[in-house]
């Protein structure tokens, strides 16, 4: 799914969050902080985890927002969740489909402070986003709860739309072996499975049903294509269909163009190579397994 346009909507959203949290940073500034986060989330490297992903999930938080105690806080760490991402070979498998929680959350807490947001908030956010890396929350903390929930509402989408989806995900992989990662995203789906409950806030019930038959659906054809690729290491599989090496299709390349933001002005390598930040907010889930998390 390619991004080609940037909604109005979404620059002045980002702007209008970090107000709320209390930012003192001029409209001027807060509008090229989101211009550069609009730029991170629209690399060529992203095939699902792009504008499009950030978008959706910034709707489905606005649907849970009802139930939550500080919305705005939650859409923040929206917004930065994934902001740092790679699935080059030595990280991809490690981390948790491409979206480097640890360092996303050090550059929200680098953000949120230099543009004046306290230092509590710019922590709650920082904390929301290292408890995405588990996805199993105490219910007592609403707003995790809302922003995993939101986050795992992809999850429960139209079942073609989640074969899409699935296409998508492995797209980002593409250049690694593929049974790597059919074994490890079949240990990731049976994780998933295997919970008593995916959605935690009582807004996000109504997914439970539909993103479990996906998984179970997603479950059965990787099963498929792992039987047959562990028989014959010569087959070649792709989501849908098996083709042998001589007839195998190149693969297409993913259309995903650099958004038209707002703004021309480019962001500062400074302000993107930020990977450090205080102790604080890079404990919470600091040792939590990656490999309990979804792909998506």
């Amino acid at each position: 799914m390619g991004v080609t346009d940037v909604p109005q909507w979404l620059l002045p959203a980002y702007v209008q969050a970090m107000s709320h949290a209390g930012a003192t940073a001029s409209r001027e500034q807060l509008r090229d902080m989101g211009t550069n986060l609009i730029t991170l989330w629209s690399t060529p490297d992203r095939a699902f985890h792009n504008l499009r992903h950030l978008i959706d999930l910034l709707t489905r938080v606005d649907e849970l927002s009802e139930e939550t105690r500080n919305p705005d806080l939650v859409r923040l760490a929206a917004w930065y969740h994934g902001a740092i991402f790679s699935v080059s070979a030595d990280q991809a498998m490690h981390r948790n489909g491409g979206e480097d929680e640890a360092a996303s959350a050090a550059l929200a807490y680098e953000e949120l402070t230099e543009a004046g947001v306290s230092e509590k908030n710019a922590n709650r956010v920082a904390e929301l986003i290292m408890n995405l890396r588990r996805h199993d929350l105490p219910t007592s903390d609403i707003d995790a709860a809302a922003l995993s929930d939101a986050d795992l509402g992809c999850l429960a989408i139209e079942p073609q739309r989640y074969r899409e989806y699935s296409h998508l995900i492995y797209s980002e992989y593409a250049h690694l072996p593929l049974l790597s990662y059919l074994r490890t995203r079949t240990t990731i789906v049976r994780k998933l499975l295997a919970r008593d409950r995916l959605f935690a806030s009582p807004l996000g019930q109504h997914w439970e049903r539909p993103a479990r038959e996906n998984l179970e659906a997603e479950l059965r054809r990787l099963s498929r294509k792992l039987s047959i690729l562990e028989a014959d290491n010569d087959a070649v599989v792709d989501l849908d269909r098996f083709v042998t090496p001589a007839s195998a299709p190149s693969p297409e390349p993913v259309d995903l163009r650099a958004a038209n933001v707002a703004r021309s002005q480019q962001p500062s390598a400074g302000a993107l190579g930020a990977t450090s930040a205080p102790t604080a907010p890079a404990q919470p889930g600091a040792g939590a397994s990656p490999g309990t998390r979804h792909a998506a």
